[in-house]
């Protein structure tokens, strides 16, 4: 009995360390869109991004033009830099999810903040397109439904519009004798 509890507990114990490691592993991976807001002024700026375990690599794309981007991640937490004229410019933040928010420090020449939302990946923009047409695929079937309905009520209307005709033709039979 009590080798069966230490297995189990071992087991919950190696898959919770194994579920962490893999959650953290590549969280930042992907495009951001950022939402910069500054005294200097603000912009939209886009960051491709990859991690590995703590460091942090990609490119930058916005008002300062193109650059690699430098930094490392602990946690929920991360610093990115962007070189700019022999001077670095800092975004220090948190991130959850597919949201970041945080500061930017521009080479000590002032500060601004930012918020950024992860872009689609293609997995999931195929996905979406699938559910797209999926929607669409019902809205047809459901209007060739209708149509098939509307024309299953014109043609039981034309019989009895018929019968109509030809009661009324013969009352006029029977008038006029």
């Amino acid at each position: 009995m009590r080798k069966i509890n230490f297995v189990i507990a071992f087991l919950v114990v190696f898959g919770l360390v194994i579920g962490v490691s893999s959650v953290q592993a590549g969280d930042l991976d992907g495009t951001w869109n950022l939402k910069v807001t500054s005294p200097m002024g603000s912009g939209t700026p886009e960051f491709k991004l990859k991690q590995d375990g703590k460091k942090l690599s990609g490119h930058y794309k916005g008002t300062f033009g193109e650059a690699p981007v430098k930094g490392s991640v602990d946690g929920n937490s991360f610093n990115m830099k962007i070189p700019q004229s022999g001077q670095w410019i800092v975004y220090t933040g948190t991130y959850a999810g597919n949201t970041m928010k945080g500061t930017i420090d521009f080479a000590g020449q002032g500060n601004g903040d930012f918020t950024g939302t992860r872009a689609a990946g293609k997995a999931e923009k195929k996905a979406d397109v699938k559910k797209e047409k999926a929607a669409d695929t019902k809205v047809e079937k459901a209007d060739e439904t209708k149509t098939e309905k509307a024309a299953d009520v014109k043609t039981e209307k034309k019989p009895v519009k018929k019968v109509k005709k030809v009661k009324k033709a013969k009352k006029a039979v029977k008038k006029a004798e």
